[in-house]
């Protein structure tokens, strides 16, 4: 049932201010179920969730979190009448203090790759402190299903894709992602992830940039939409991932970061970094929409021809490695 305000509701200040309990003299729409809000109390954050259960396992997270004495999480701020959060719109929606940044993190400073590893291995170790009240709450997550489904998907669209990018360029992508999930081990992966899972290990799942934000105090990881039972290793492939385009590839410099210099010398994780799983993610996300934008679509069309290129000579160095 959509509640009185109908669509559109973040527009009505005075229909926000009735449910957070907050006088709102200002509203900023950052996404459709993202709004930022200036108040007599400070600025907040005001963000939708089509999952209760998934809201409610973040509160619980957050709230633990402060409790043990963690610090540069996301937190939780209660609303009128003592509740966590509000049902309009064919969403729940709860509100955080806004995090003010001093400037935006980036993957191509050094400091920010180094804090941010920092911040992501904290992380952790601060949910270990938690992760036996919380295991219940959060779902397992299998590494080889989610890559084979974000490669049958790129696979999928590849006729379209084909509009964009280069037979050559796509072949090389796709083989590439067929010789990694050929050459993975099940095996391996498995009992990574059953220690994990028996562990209640708590990875945060969701490395990129826009989720760290350093402030004046530190750097905070927000955003907790993806996080899962699995092995911290995970957590560290996807930001190595994430920062191996401003390392120019190298494995060289990737080991100079810990903890990537023992995590290199596993064979499932040197081989796991080959997977084009950011290609796959943002041709995948992009075509689902209903109508993708021409404008962006050039952009990773831009994008890809140049990671195509730089990676090329990586994955043939690895591939030599662990033959």
């Amino acid at each position: 049932m959509r509640d009185k305000a109908g669509d559109g509701f973040f527009r009505n200040r005075l229909f926000l201010t009735e449910k957070i309990g907050l006088n709102i003299y200002e509203i900023q729409v950052i996404r459709p179920h993202v709004l930022k809000i200036n108040t007599s109390d400070g600025t907040f954050i005001v963000k939708g969730f089509e999952s209760k259960k998934k809201l409610e396992a973040q509160i619980q997270l957050a709230r633990l979190l402060k409790y043990y004495g963690s610090s540069h999480h996301i937190s939780f701020h209660k609303l009128r009448d003592n509740l966590d959060y509000f049902w309009s719109d064919q969403k729940f929606w709860a509100v955080m203090p806004y995090v003010k940044p001093i400037r935006n993190f980036t993957y191509s400073r050094e400091t920010d790759r180094l804090n941010g590893v920092k911040r992501l291995i904290q992380f952790h170790d601060d949910t270990g402190k938690v992760r036996r009240k919380v295991r219940e709450l959060f779902d397992s997550y299998c590494l080889l299903s989610k890559w084979r489904e974000r490669y049958l998907t790129f696979t999928h669209y590849s006729s379209y894709i084909m509009q964009w990018i280069d037979y050559q360029s796509i072949n090389t992508i796709t083989n590439i992602g067929y010789w990694v999930l050929e050459h993975l081990s099940e095996r391996d992966l498995a009992l990574l992830e059953g220690e994990a899972k028996q562990a209640a290990s708590l990875i945060h799942g969701d490395c990129a940039e826009h989720n760290f934000i350093l402030n004046s105090t530190g750097v905070y990881l927000i955003d907790y939409d993806l996080v899962a039972r699995a092995p911290y290793s995970y957590d560290l492939l996807q930001f190595a991932n994430r920062i191996l385009p401003y390392l120019e590839w190298s494995l060289e410099e990737l080991e100079k970061i810990e903890p990537f210099s023992h995590l290199i010398q596993q064979q499932w994780f040197i081989t796991a970094l080959m997977f084009p799983t950011d290609i796959y993610r943002e041709w995948n996300r992009h075509l689902r929409q209903e109508k993708p934008s021409v404008n962006k679509l050039r952009s990773l069309q831009q994008w890809t021809q140049n990671e195509v290129k730089q990676r090329k000579k990586f994955v043939e160095k690895i591939q030599a490695m662990v033959r």
